[in-house]
């Protein structure tokens, strides 16, 4: 049957190797189209319509401009910006910096914020989203977060509306992620490193324990939970699997890894 297939990146596949190589084994047409950001004018335009609809058009002393600067042409960065000021009055959007001048608030600050707000079950959950670093199976981050999987699915659908998280469907082994890596990123630069080995730990004995186990993902959370032995064994494993599917690139630097893993004064 005939098939249209729809692919997004936030890089265009034609930078690099692997980009190049992937478009030239795909047995059908291609078609490259960029969406580059929406252009200042516009951004503004969709700023002042999203700041109306909120009622957060008749605020004074809110700085527009430099709110349209930091989403970055982004529509959806520019959402949470806007529904961040009209949130906090207007006020919150600028943070002391001197006795004399006022700084706006960056993009990452007001995810937090929000995310910050949420109850304390589906904000651990939301850590242990952004910590996998990857699309990880539902059940996977279910029994990481310990959550009966029903509860989970509620909290799962919250976070989606909320546009925090995405996911492959409502199944236990449909992929879940962040919503956007900058989501991602504003969790966890708030979470120290004990919460982060924390979270590592969890999911990694979550994946080993479950029926979806990925050696290449089990390498980085040991890892990032400190049990070098362990990510040195599985960063072997991910090696020898990328081997055997010619993928040499990813094969090497994964023995690379396993060499310096299985050698703790390197990670000195």
């Amino acid at each position: 049957p005939s098939l249209l297939l729809i692919l997004t990146s936030r890089q265009a596949l034609d930078q690099g190797h692997s980009g190049r190589k992937v478009r030239s084994q795909l047995p059908c047409a291609v078609r490259q189209v960029h969406v580059g950001r929406l252009s200042e004018s516009e951004s503004r335009e969709l700023a002042q319509k999203l700041a109306h609809s909120v009622g957060a058009d008749q605020l004074r002393d809110v700085d527009w401009d430099a709110l349209v600067k930091e989403a970055a042409g982004h529509p959806l960065f520019i959402d949470e910006l806007v529904r961040h000021v009209a949130l906090h009055n207007g006020e919150v959007p600028f943070r002391q910096t001197t006795k004399t001048s006022m700084a706006p608030i960056r993009l990452d600050e007001a995810l937090w914020n929000r995310i910050s707000l949420l109850d304390k079950p589906v904000r651990e959950l939301m850590e242990a989203i952004a910590v996998s670093g990857a699309p990880t199976a539902q059940q996977v981050i279910a029994q990481a977060a310990d959550i009966e999987f029903g509860i989970f699915g509620r909290h799962v659908s919250y976070l989606r509306v909320a546009n925090l998280i995405c996911t492959a469907g409502p199944k236990r082994t449909d992929l879940i992620e962040a919503f956007h890596d900058r989501v991602r990123e504003a969790v966890l630069k708030n979470l120290d490193d004990a919460t982060k080995r924390n979270w590592h730990r969890r999911l990694a004995q979550a994946l080993q324990s479950s029926e979806h186990q990925d050696a290449q993902l089990l390498t980085l959370h040991y890892h990032g939970a400190g049990d070098l032995e362990q990510a040195a064994r599985y960063a072997e494993t991910a090696a020898k699997q990328a081997f055997g599917t010619l993928a040499f690139d990813r094969a090497a630097h994964l023995y690379k890894l396993a060499l310096d893993l299985g050698n703790p004064t390197q990670q000195r």
